[in-house]
């Protein structure tokens, strides 16, 4: 895994960005503060992961960023500016700026989700909140793994029965065999997807099982290590809370104030229906910035402290 400047400071400095910046994502809804959102937390995914893996998540997200925008104005019949006309039915400028919007929020959130579970590791977590909510924090850490581990272990079932001979994924219908086309019939295009849906019905079988049983083991192992046995619980790695820890979130502190205000006044005086504001050169749109950037500042200070 990258390691980033944020590695250096308390986990609490890591949380307060990524927590300000979920929250800014689902909050400030205008354009210029999500596409300034949407482009920093792709170039930090991108940073974090590598251009590959980045670029393979956006592969599935953009798409939904089009269906979302393109969705919106065909149920949001809404705004003053015709783009076109289709029956009765009016498509709106307006509700296609609307549903770009929803889209750009959809996939910043998920970017910033990512970033978080490569940034906030489990020990992280659990030196945020195993002392005051150690439940929770477990769970939470138990959450975010979920998702990357059920896609490494579907990869695993499917390579598995792939190289089976018994599995015999290469002799169903649909996988390769004529037989299902014999006599000019399209039994071929129906047993293909019989066999898919049977073949996925066994993959979700083996992995529901796994995850259970693995479960199981996990409960088993953190009784037989004391989970709960103690009052107060204590962490693998301690991180001290220093006075440059308190300096960052100070300032990261005065950014997140500045950048809620002007937010606030740049959102309401931006509408989208009836009309569509113009957007305009403005200032205030610095702060936020500076706010979003402040991992790069980071590892340029780090780079430059080193290369010292």
């Amino acid at each position: 895994m990258t390691k980033t400047a944020f590695d250096t400071y308390h986990p609490a400095i890591a949380a307060i960005y990524l927590v300000a910046a979920l929250v800014f994502t689902m909050a400030a809804f205008h354009p210029v503060f999500l596409v300034m959102n949407l482009i920093i937390a792709v170039a930090y995914n991108i940073f974090l992961r590598g251009w590959r893996p980045a670029l393979k998540t956006l592969t599935w997200q953009l798409p939904l960023l089009a269906i979302i925008t393109v969705l919106n104005p065909i149920f949001s019949q809404s705004g003053s500016t015709v783009l076109f006309k289709f029956g009765h039915s009016a498509f709106y400028l307006e509700s296609l700026v609307y549903g770009l919007c929803m889209g750009i929020m959809f996939v910043a959130v998920m970017q910033w989700f990512s970033n978080l579970s490569h940034i906030l590791t489990s020990d992280k977590m659990m030196q945020l909140t195993g002392r005051f909510m150690p439940t929770i924090g477990l769970m939470v850490t138990m959450i975010l793994r979920l998702v990357p581990q059920f896609m490494r272990r579907s990869k695993a079932i499917r390579s598995t029965q792939e190289v089976c001979t018994a599995a015999k994924l290469d002799k169903q219908e649909g996988y390769g065999s004529p037989g299902g086309k014999q006599n000019g019939s399209n039994t071929g295009f129906f047993t293909k997807r019989a066999d898919s849906v049977r073949t996925y019905l066994r993959d979700l079988t083996v992995l529901m099982g796994w995850g259970m049983e693995d479960s199981l083991d996990t409960s088993e192992a953190m009784r037989a290590r004391g989970w709960g046995a103690a009052p107060k619980r204590t962490t693998y790695q301690r991180s001290d809370f220093r006075a440059v820890d308190g300096f960052v979130a100070a300032i990261m502190g005065v950014l997140i104030v500045a950048s809620g205000f002007l937010a606030f006044v740049a959102c309401s005086q931006f509408t989208y229906y009836p009309e569509l504001s113009e957007l305009i050169l403005w200032w205030g749109y610095v702060p936020y910035f500076v706010l979003l950037i402040i991992p790069f500042i980071l590892e340029i200070k780090e780079r430059i402290v080193w290369s010292r």
